[in-house]
């Protein structure tokens, strides 16, 4: 199954989202099979302002570490406006 194919007409998944490892771990144990981060969420929990790139390394960290943590999930990242 790919991401694609989550995204079924007439029946929507429900795509929660995550703001550190420990977080997308529960969703997952949960039996969510996507999860999504949230900019809001990483630069709320690191005391940052969200939508002012202010949690661009935050961000960037966070998803190194749930990549790295194998979730076993779909991964989908919010990345405010790319951070260009």
């Amino acid at each position: 199954m790919t991401f694609a194919d989550l995204h079924r007409p007439g029946d929507p998944f429900v795509l929660p989202n995550a703001w550190d490892v420990g977080s997308a771990r529960a969703l997952v144990a949960a039996g969510f099979t996507a999860v999504g981060t949230t900019s809001l969420g990483v630069a709320a929990s690191h005391g940052l302002v969200d939508a002012t790139r202010e949690a661009a390394a935050a961000t960037l960290a966070g998803v190194a570490a749930l990549t790295a943590a194998d979730l076993g999930c779909w991964l989908t990242v919010d990345i405010e406006d790319g951070l260009s």
